[in-house]
Formats: structure tokens, C-alpha cells, sequence
């Protein structure tokens, strides 16, 4: 089969194609006008991207304007020494992980020692070779992007991945929070992408991903933030955009997905479209609301007959349920039990659904079970797979079953005909549990 499509070189740069100078922005900080200036001229004429500051005050300036990727630190500075940076530094979860050399025109050991167990990656003493300060920062550098690409980028698209998002968010937010500037949340989710996989294999559903990925980087400011958030949906952050204009530039995106081929397979051409879910921040929103508003927009995207684009505000607020139904608008949160005779696994179950917007009831014997379900609304039943089976009162009330087992238990509970509309084997990764429950509750058929 002759099949052609993204390759990864085409998706990203790496690190073996661009030198270090090409992708780096530093930041020198030294109140020596002289040096800095020296320092400044060499490293620009190498090609790095270069920002000075002459005093601590300065420097945090610049660290909330731009994303650096290496500080140069000089420590005898006045009237505040480089010290007072190492605590603001790596106390802050968006400046910790950046390297930092240390520049100072003493030799004494314990200082040395000092600057390296207060974070400090290198120490290095004035009068110095320029030459020597290069490739310190150029190793620095190449074992920084290293660690980046396997610690916080999704290995297939190259985009950075969900742990990385979740700390990149807690950071925006509180740059938000002081700032009150305006930045929308977007939940992006490729459609019907599992008949992609059902009809021509993962092969061309991997191929699908990094196109999606690679499109998203072309097409947004080198400023927005783009993420792999699971599966075949991805999160994007618009830093500066309300949502109305992130709406727009959402809508030419999607048109610029609809007309581009994704993948040939023999005289085939894949071609994909994608539903998203936009909300804006507005003042007293947590991280969990924010995304759990976007998600709620995403799902009323899928309703509402795919390859479009919601947004929070216009969900029309005055509309009468049956109008907010039509809109594939969400009345209330879906309702999940839970029954599991283990206290651990209910705390797990509970606390991952609770992120995925999800009301939660946990009881531990079937009768309580049965006795919920008749009285209340369930949209979904997680259960364990030694509980009695409860099919033929879901069947009845359009409930969804989730089975949780063990592998004995599964080949006992198979022979029995124990049914399911999804089951995981115990222990089971909360990454897979959390993208087949979103693709169980949120999406019908991709």
C-alpha cells in the first residue's frame, strides 16, 4: 500500500537541523555596561537572539515579557546582588526550568557551591574566554531542548503534551489574574477520527495527527500556545484574543483543514475537518471552569453536527431549555455512578471525573446501586466487574456501562455474557481511562 503523508522532519524543527543560535533568546543580566555590551555583541554577531538588563528590577521586567531559554547571571551587582534572583527564579514555576549560568569574578569555593545548590547550572569566573562561555551555553542549551522534547513534547506531533499544559496553564493564569489581559481557551477535537483508524489503520491515523499539529503551528503567532491534550484532541491558548477574535481566527484555521490533504492512501486523499469549543477567561474562573467551559463548548460543537467552531459567550443565555437544547447547549453536568467496593479506586474514579467536568455518586453494593438508578437521571455507570450485572436496567434507562475488571475476572465475566459499553483491565492508565471516557460521554463516532 502506497501511503504518503507528514513526515516528522516536516513537522518540526529539531535540534539536530537548527543551531542552537537560530532558536535561543537569552537574557544578560550585569549592572557592568562594558561587559554587557561586549557580551551582547558577540553573542548577536553568533546569531542568538540577545536581551540585557543592568539590575534585578530590570530583569524580572523582561522575564514576564518574553520567553527566554537561557540566564546569564552576573552576582556582584548593585544595588541588589544576583542572589535576590535565584529565589524569584525557582520559586516560579514558568522561570524554574530555565538555565542559568553565573557569572562572578570570584573563585572561592564556597560560593561556587553556594550559587550550585541554590540552582545555579554553571559557574563561571571573570576574566573568562568567550569562546569557553559559548559552548557552555551552547551545551547548556542542546541538553535543555533534549530534556524538553522528552519530558513536556508529545513524541508523535511535537507539540508540547498535557503535563506541560497543565503547568503552562496554572502559570498563565496568574499572569491573567495580575494583567486582566484577555485570552481564550481552545478545545480542538479532530472528527470522526476514529473511522479514520477503523478504515485505513493507526498508520494513517499517526499521519492525520501530525498534519493536524504541523497546521496548527503554521497557522497561529509563534505566541500561541499549542498543546496534544489527548488522543485526537489538542488545547490552544490565544494569549491577547477575546474570544470573538479567536473565533475568527479559529473559523479560518478550520477552513485551511477542510481544503488540505492529510494523507494519500494508493489514489485516496484523507481530508478532515474539527469541532472546537472556545471560551474566554473572565475574572474568577479557575483553571478547572476554564476548561471545563470549553469542553462543554466542544460537546456542543459535536451536537450540533461537527466541523464548527462554540463559544462560551454565545451560548445565549436567555434561551428557553428547549432552544439551548437545539443549540447543543448542555443543561447540566452528565451524572456518573460509581460502584466499586474499593475506597481507592472510588477517590481515583472521583477525582478524574471531577477534571472532566462530570458529576460523580459512589456506592459500594449493587441494591444502593439499583435503588440510585431508579430514582435518579445516570448517564453512566462505572463498575466493577465482581458487582452483579446491571445491563438489563441500563438498557431500560439508556445507561451507559463502563466495566472495570481484573484479568480473571474479565475471562469469567465474558463467559458469563457480562456486556459493556467500554472496560479497562486493573491497573490501567488514568491517561487511556480519561480519553475513553471522554470519547464515551462527549463524542458520538469521533
Amino acid at each position: 500500500m502506497n501511503v504518503t503523508g507528514f513526515t516528522p522532519t516536516q513537522l518540526h524543527k529539531s535540534a539536530s537541523t537548527l543551531s542552537d543560535s537560530q532558536e535561543s533568546r537569552l537574557l544578560i543580566i550585569d549592572d557592568d555596561a562594558d561587559l554587557r555590551a561586549l557580551l551582547l555583541r558577540k553573542f548577536r554577531a553568533e546569531g542568538f537572539h540577545v536581551d540585557e538588563a543592568s539590575s534585578v528590577h530590570m530583569a524580572t521586567e523582561r522575564l514576564y515579557e518574553a520567553a527566554y531559554d537561557l540566564i546569564i547571571l552576573d552576582l556582584m551587582m548593585v544595588p541588589e546582588s544576583g542572589y535576590v534572583l535565584f529565589d524569584f527564579l525557582k520559586s516560579d514555576p514558568k522561570f524554574k526550568w530555565i538555565p542559568l549560568i553565573v557569572l562572578s569574578g570570584h573563585q572561592d569555593l564556597d560560593e561556587k557551591v553556594k550559587c550550585l545548590e541554590l540552582g545555579a547550572d554553571d559557574y563561571v569566573t571573570k576574566p573568562f574566554q568567550f569562546r569557553e562561555l559559548k559552548a557552555r551555553v551552547g551545551r547548556m542549551l542542546t541538553r535543555a531542548r533534549e530534556y524538553e522534547h522528552i519530558a513536556f513534547r508529545d513524541a508523535l506531533t511535537g507539540v508540547y503534551n498535557r503535563r506541560y499544559f497543565d503547568n503552562y496553564l496554572a502559570v498563565e493564569l496568574q499572569k491573567i489574574q495580575r494583567t486582566h489581559a484577555s485570552s481564550t481557551l481552545v478545545l480542538l477535537d479532530i472528527d470522526r477520527f476514529k473511522g479514520v483508524n477503523d478504515t485505513y489503520g493507526h498508520p494513517i491515523g499517526d499521519l492525520v495527527l501530525q498534519g493536524m499539529a504541523h497546521l496548527l503551528k503554521e497557522n497561529l503567532r509563534q505566541s500561541d500556545f499549542v498543546a496534544r491534550f489527548g488522543g485526537e484532541e489538542f488545547v490552544i491558548m490565544l494569549g491577547g484574543a477575546s474570544e470573538r477574535e479567536a473565533m475568527r481566527v479559529m473559523n479560518e484555521l478550520l477552513g485551511k483543514v477542510r481544503e488540505h490533504v492529510m494523507a494519500h492512501v494508493e489514489d485516496q486523499q484523507i481530508r478532515i475537518t474539527f469541532s472546537g469549543g472556545l471560551a474566554a477567561w473572565e475574572p474568577g474562573v479557575s483553571r478547572a471552569e476554564w476548561i471545563s467551559r470549553a469542553d462543554q463548548m466542544l460537546y456542543a460543537a459535536k451536537q450540533a453536527g461537527r466541523n464548527q467552531c462554540a463559544g462560551w459567550s454565545q451560548r445565549g443565555s436567555s434561551d428557553t431549555p428547549e432552544e439551548a437544547s437545539e443549540a447543543g447547549v448542555p443543561q447540566r453536568l452528565p451524572l456518573v455512578l460509581v460502584v466499586d467496593e474499593s475506597k481507592m479506586m472510588h477517590a481515583i474514579l472521583t477525582a478524574k471525573l471531577a477534571e472532566l467536568s462530570l458529576q460523580t455518586v459512589s456506592v459500594t453494593q449493587r441494591e444502593a446501586a439499583i435503588a440510585f438508578v431508579q430514582e435518579h437521571e445516570v448517564d453512566l455507570c462505572i463498575m466493577d466487574a465482581s458487582v452483579p450485572n446491571l445491563r438489563s436496567l441500563s438498557k431500560r434507562k439508556n445507561i451507559k456501562i463502563f466495566a472495570i475488571t481484573d484479568h480473571a475476572q474479565e475471562k469469567e465475566r465474558l463467559a458469563a455474557g457480562f456486556t459493556a459499553d467500554e472496560r479497562m483491565a486493573k491497573p490501567f492508565s488514568l491517561v487511556e481511562l480519561e480519553m475513553r471516557l471522554k470519547k464515551l460521554m462527549f463524542v458520538d463516532n469521533g
